[in-house]
């Protein structure tokens, strides 16, 4: 009687630690939107009023979290004229931005279930940001008051219109951004501060992944924008190509900024081709390894492949351009 008894207890105790286990691996999503709507609907403070709340309530509250390793702010006057143009666009229309954080506070935790279906060793550990990035970005990996996070620029997601079918593709691409990060060690956490074969590799990945998790997603359609980059890419891929491989082992900002952000196409390069060349690496290696696997590849096996599935996507590119 008393073995039965104390087996029972052993099953219930196993079971609720691993309830308490399962709770605490949901991410806490972190909604720091409300300074930024006391200071939109204040329209009549002057603007250092606006400033002066939206620095006290919101900026100097959360350590680190709009430095330039954060959001990306790399002074305060740059930050102080991003608030400013913000907070009057804003005022013009503040319906897109509140439907677009009702849906991802509604949308979020199913978002998260669905991706730790398709990778069971998901940590979701970390906090979720939902922030006004003031234009800066729509969402990123960073490390932010020394622990990982996810950041979630409602603003800029307002402005880029996500849809029902888009925006599954874009949260799970930044989730397999934190994922990656605990189990292979790449991430985004860098930005333009990373090696420029990491950066391919993390965003290349993320971005095939989030297209082969949402069916019948296209590459296009994970790629996101612009709207035309595989169009505008594929004519080039070869000489494209050519300008990185020989700069796959720099920290070369100005080079990261050409191929990963979205500039304006006066240098040839189309916006953002890093991540169409970096996915088409990894839809490659995909023919040979499950997503699982090429998600917990380590660093020295992921250089020699990237680089070859680069070179063979060159080689195939130059000969149909003879042919």
């Amino acid at each position: 009687m008393k073995r039965s008894f104390y087996i029972l207890v052993t099953i219930i105790t196993l079971f609720l630690s691993r309830t308490r286990t399962a709770g605490a691996e949901q991410c806490p999503i972190v909604n720091l939107m409300p300074p930024f709507w006391q200071a939109v609907d204040n329209g009549h403070d002057t603007p250092d009023r606006t400033l002066h709340l939206l620095h006290r309530d919101l900026i100097a509250t959360n350590g680190d979290l709009y430095s330039a390793t954060g959001v990306g702010f790399s002074s305060e006057e740059t930050l102080t004229a991003a608030i400013l143009k913000t907070i009057a666009g804003t005022r013009t229309n503040p319906a897109a931005i509140h439907s677009t954080l009702r849906l991802l506070q509604q949308q979020l935790p199913g978002y998260i279930r669905d991706f730790k279906r398709a990778f069971p060793d998901f940590q979701c550990n970390f906090k979720i940001y939902l922030l006004p990035a003031f234009g800066a970005l729509d969402g990123a990996g960073r490390v932010v008051n020394g622990a990982p996070a996810l950041l979630l620029g409602i603003d800029n997601i307002a402005a880029e219109q996500f849809t029902s079918k888009t925006l599954p593709i874009f949260i799970d691409h930044e989730l397999f951004h934190r994922y990656h990060s605990q189990v292979a060690g790449f991430s985004d956490d860098n930005a333009q501060r990373e090696t420029l074969w990491r950066a391919l590799w993390a965003e290349g990945l993320a971005t095939y992944t989030s297209q082969a998790l949402n069916p019948p997603a296209s590459m296009q359609d994970a790629l996101m924008f612009p709207r035309d980059l595989v169009q505008r890419s594929q004519p080039q891929l070869s000489a494209l190509i050519a300008q990185l491989i020989p700069q796959l082992d720099e920290v070369n900002p100005k080079l990261f900024a050409t191929f990963f952000s979205y500039h304006k196409d006066d240098s040839g390069v189309p916006p953002r081709a890093g991540y169409y060349l970096g996915a088409l690496a990894a839809q490659r290696l995909a023919k040979q390894n499950s997503l699982f696997s090429l998600a917990h590849m380590k660093a020295p096996g992921v250089r020699s492949k990237l680089r070859q599935a680069l070179s063979d996507i060159q080689q195939e590119n130059t000969t149909h351009t003879v042919r």
